[in-house]
């Protein structure tokens, strides 16, 4: 692959879709970014050898290992575990931070019995207990009642572009939103909404 600081001349950055002819010679340079997924997980819950052979790889760089993933490389690539538990911590205890709009106010106990209603997601679950149904998170916490938008009782925080990865961009009436548990810190949900609109209601169960 090309390195970028490498390459003379002037960047010109195209929106994702554009009018009429666009040029090129010998000498320039095209590069296109398509979306990808949006993942499936906490970044911070994969397996940190998979990130090393990534970097290794390079398909991820080694900063946005530690920015996404929280995994720390040494110097000679291979995988420093202590660095790695120790931003992965950082990571959490940084989630935790966030604020909540709403929190239960009688939470059943985190290993109350439950039924399961619904898979959620991969690490979560609707279930019912004692007679009442819940978003609950694998850790045992009980995020907000079924029937209600779920993302006020979560921490959340606006993010960029930036920290959500490279070549990333957002339009400027949009913003980025995570949402983690309140309290394990797992990142359970990136909303991308227009800023004038609540957070939507993309789970609704009558149960």
């Amino acid at each position: 692959p090309y390195e970028e600081a490498a390459v003379q001349g002037t960047l010109q950055i195209l929106p994702a879709k554009t009018r009429g002819t666009i040029e090129f010679n010998d000498r320039d340079y095209h590069e296109a970014t398509p979306s990808a997924g949006g993942g499936w997980g906490d970044p911070v819950e994969r397996d940190p050898a998979l990130v090393i052979a990534d970097v290794r790889d390079h398909a991820v760089s080694a900063a946005m290992a530690g920015a996404i993933y929280g995994v720390v490389a040494k110097s000679d690539g291979s995988l420093d575990e202590k660095a790695t538990a120790e931003r992965r911590a950082a990571i959490r205890n940084e989630r935790l931070s966030w604020p909540q709009q709403k929190s239960l106010s009688s939470p059943p106990a985190n290993d109350a019995a439950f039924q399961v209603v619904s898979l959620w997601g991969d690490r979560a679950k609707i279930v019912r207990i004692e007679g009442a149904a819940y978003l609950r998170c694998d850790c045992g916490c009980a995020i907000a009642p079924a029937s209600e938008n779920w993302k006020p009782y979560a921490r959340q925080a606006t993010t960029t572009a930036v920290e959500l990865g490279p070549r990333i961009a957002l339009h400027a009436e949009l913003e980025a939103i995570r949402y983690a548990c309140p309290a394990c810190a797992r990142l359970h949900w990136v909303e991308i909404k227009l800023k004038t609109e609540p957070p939507l209601f993309d789970i609704e169960m009558a149960v």
